[in-house]
């Protein structure tokens, strides 16, 4: 499958529900109606996003950017530094999917730092669109952190459009196969005549071997 399926696989790995004890099931199966029926309750949400239980305040992420609950947007914003990575990871997923370009400053924040839910923020960076453009492009280019940031971020410039090709084509020649093959993949996705030779030469470098 795609490097790009790859990216949105993770990150709904990571931010798939876990089991809820059960205390609070009703709280729970509300989340679930609201999803279902698409039929917000400002309140529901507000009170799981408030929870003292991880996995509830996971599932009420995950159920706020579902539905486009902007409204919860600051509530998400500040579960992006959660105590549990899980919530931390579904409130930056729940914020991508409303392209919540408030939270971009959070999302750089995260992958130049020692976060553990650098593939959700990179996520969030490619998905508010050409607002996550510069950032995203620095952190790829940026030799002092190490691929388990730059990797994502490169990745995630595959969902711009039209996806860079200039910034990317030093590093198809990096020794660091975890970025030049990304590089790589955003290169062939845009289907740019200038990155053929780049990209056939690229095929000789070390980090093709």
């Amino acid at each position: 499958c795609s490097a790009a399926l790859a990216l949105v696989l993770a990150a709904a790995c990571r931010t798939a529900p876990a089991a809820v004890p059960n205390v609070g099931l009703d709280l729970r199966a509300r989340l679930i109606r609201i999803e279902d029926t698409r039929r917000m309750e400002d309140g529901v949400v507000d009170s799981a996003l408030r929870s003292s239980n991880a996995a509830m305040r996971r599932a009420a992420a995950l159920t706020a950017g579902r539905i486009g609950a902007r409204t919860h947007a600051a509530l998400l914003r500040s579960l992006t530094t959660d105590a549990d990575a899980r919530v931390a990871a579904a409130a930056f997923y729940a914020l991508g999917l409303l392209r919540d370009t408030a939270a971009i400053s959070l999302a750089v924040s995260e992958l130049r730092g020692t976060s553990d839910v650098a593939s959700e923020a990179a996520w969030l960076l490619g998905e508010v669109g050409e607002a996550g453009r510069t950032p995203l492009l620095a952190i790829a280019a940026d030799r002092a952190l190490d691929s388990r940031r730059r990797g994502p971020a490169i990745l995630a410039l595959a969902r711009l459009r039209p996806p860079p090709v200039a910034p990317l084509l030093p590093l198809l020649g990096e020794l660091d196969t975890a970025v030049a093959w990304r590089a790589a993949y955003v290169v062939a996705r845009a289907r740019s005549a200038s990155a053929v030779r780049p990209m056939i030469g690229a095929t000789t470098s070390p980090s093709s071997m």
